[in-house]
């Protein structure tokens, strides 16, 4: 049986927004982050969770931009193999 895969299904989103450093670390320990990415003061994290509570907690902080991005095909697949038990680390050269 086929499934489709989204980050709904699984409970991961790419997010990108600009706010303060110290906006930013006083939610980071709240958000489990899988991927963190900055380019000047855009942050662009890849985040498991329920998508509500996660928009709700960067909204807090009132961001100047937020964006939620879709997952490339890498990123459902690392999540869905981690899932099934399989440690993607082990298949890396």
């Amino acid at each position: 049986m086929e499934r489709d895969i989204d980050g709904d299904a699984i409970g991961l989103y790419r997010l990108q927004f600009i706010m303060s450093d110290e906006d930013y670390e006083s939610i980071k320990s709240e958000l489990n982050i899988t991927k963190e990415n900055r380019q000047g003061k855009i942050i662009e994290i890849t985040v498991k969770g329920e998508q509500d509570k996660i928009e709700a907690l960067i909204n807090s902080k009132n961001p100047i931009y937020f964006e939620t991005l879709p997952l490339t095909l890498e990123e459902l697949f690392i999540s869905e193999m981690e899932v099934a038990g399989y440690d993607i680390n082990s298949f890396k050269s």
